[in-house]
């Protein structure tokens, strides 16, 4: 399914009025899978739809398709509002991720988009196939996240950031559908990593009630590995988990850690995952990499440091020849899984 810009539709954009009468019917902070896509259990090839860290992802893994992730609730209405917690971290500069409102029969809905490369868009997807209708400027960085709001009431479409109205159009095509849902576009294969969270659907016709999913998170998957030494035997430093103040990717700068990314090239480099520790940081940390591709999950390697020292800074890396695909790297320290973090490689 391909991404057709037909046409676009551009207002002026008012002051930011929200929804009156709204109820919230559903609310979700991902602690697990609940009801929504799981690639894990459904073998679905198309996209990786997953909870990592206490964050809903959804990888793409087919070029400019949309990769719609519907909730597992819906609207008595078709005024609504949808809202989550937006991060577009490892992903190519026209990568999209969002919200959907009227969710109806086969890929049909609204889009209310961030663009990685600092805009915001209102789309209409029918069948697959994508209508700009309005655009903006972001003003924020969306690998950082950003709490974004669709709004559909009528045939008026609002999206906002953070509380600031950013586009506005009109559109009344797309009248009955009350399902809602959470969105992400790839403009090549593997090249987008979209994260969610605090997940609110409300209806502005009223409703019966609000449904809280927050459920006790899943153990972490098993490696599947026997952990060597002490950096995986659990028999490290004493005194508690260490406290992450910060982890992510970085590139490669004379054998150091350069500038921080989560987009990388493919071909023999060396991708570093870097924490910053706040108390408790003395521990045997080991960094597992592995390679995604739908549901399943190839070990490539370990590095491994051991921090007797206390750093408030450390990192490890791998050293390879890396492939176009879709990565993830798995921290440990003292044996225990600490944090996860996603990235892509590209040709």
């Amino acid at each position: 399914m391909k991404i057709l810009i037909l046409r676009s539709l551009l207002t002026a954009l008012p002051v930011l009025s929200p929804m009156a009468n709204a109820q919230t019917v559903y609310t979700d902070s991902f602690d697990s899978i609940g009801g929504w896509p799981d690639s894990d259990a459904t073998g679905d090839l198309s996209a990786v739809y997953t909870v990592v860290g206490g964050e809903y992802l959804i990888n793409p893994l087919q070029d400019r398709h949309y990769a719609l992730a519907t909730a597992p609730a819906r609207t008595d209405s078709t005024n609504q509002v949808v809202e989550a917690d937006v991060r577009l971290a490892a992903s190519h500069s026209d990568s999209r991720a969002g919200v959907a409102c009227r969710v109806g029969r086969g890929l049909t809905f609204y889009a209310f988009n961030l663009v990685k490369s600092g805009g915001v868009e209102i789309v209409r997807v029918v069948d697959g196939d994508a209508s700009l209708l309005a655009t903006g400027h972001l003003g924020v960085d969306p690998s950082e996240g950003v709490k974004l709001r669709g709004e559909c009431r009528g045939s008026s479409l609002v999206l906002s950031v953070n509380g600031r109205e950013l586009a506005r159009t009109t559109d009344g095509s797309l009248g009955d559908g009350t399902g809602a849902g959470l969105l992400s576009v790839s403009p090549v294969i593997a090249a987008t990593n979209a994260a969610f969270d605090n997940f609110r659907l409300s209806d502005g016709g009223g409703s019966s009630g609000a449904i809280s999913h927050s459920s006790s998170a899943p153990p972490p998957r098993s490696s599947g590995r026997q952990l060597d030494g002490g950096s995986g035997s659990g028999d490290g430093y004493s005194g508690g988990m260490p406290v992450v103040d910060d982890m992510a990717l970085y590139n490669d700068a004379f054998g150091k850690p350069g500038s921080r990314q989560s987009l990388f090239d493919a071909g023999n480099r060396r991708v570093y995952i870097v924490m910053e520790l706040g108390n408790r940081a003395r521990a045997q940390f080991r960094a597992e990499w592995r390679r995604i591709a739908g549901t399943d999950e190839s070990y490539i390697m370990d590095s491994k440091m051991d921090n007797a020292a206390g750093h408030s800074r450390v990192w490890m890396y791998a050293d390879r020849s890396w492939q176009p695909g879709l990565y993830r790297v798995d921290v440990y320290a003292d044996g225990r899984l600490l944090d996860q973090r996603e990235f892509s490689v590209t040709d």
